[in-house]
């Protein structure tokens, strides 16, 4: 799936209508697999939430961000490689996920951290 497909956005929003307390469960579970980090406030407190980009660009993801003058926060997490055996990627370009939207930027990391590794990860690997 591209980063600009248009669909992102439908997907994404499920994970904006979390409740940040579930948002933050998810990330631990499914981002970091520790269960254990699942009171961390990632998705409001900044410094948590640079963990979360540190992880995925351990995964060979590049972050970037853009915040607006109201908080709101937009990102992206995205491979360049093409083609790219680390992901699975034949080619088509860039690959993870662009355009995230968030209430915050902490807030839109999760979101955006979430909906890429539901795109990287097999549907069975989802709990």
């Amino acid at each position: 799936m591209s980063p600009s497909d248009p669909s992102a956005a439908g997907e994404a929003a499920s994970f904006a209508g979390l409740d940040p307390r579930e948002r933050n469960a998810l990330v631990a579970d499914r981002i970091f697999g520790k269960p254990g980090l699942r009171e961390r406030p990632f998705g409001t407190d900044l410094l948590t939430a640079m963990l979360v980009v540190e992880r995925i660009s351990e995964e060979g993801f590049v972050f970037r961000c853009s915040v607006s003058a109201d908080g709101r926060a937009r990102v992206n997490f995205l491979c360049k490689d093409d083609p790219c055996p680390r992901h699975g990627t034949a080619g088509g370009g860039d690959h993870g996920v662009a355009g995230i939207e968030g209430e915050s930027l902490p807030a839109a990391i999760c979101i955006a951290a979430l909906e890429l590794h539901r795109r990287i990860r097999p549907p069975a690997d989802q709990s």
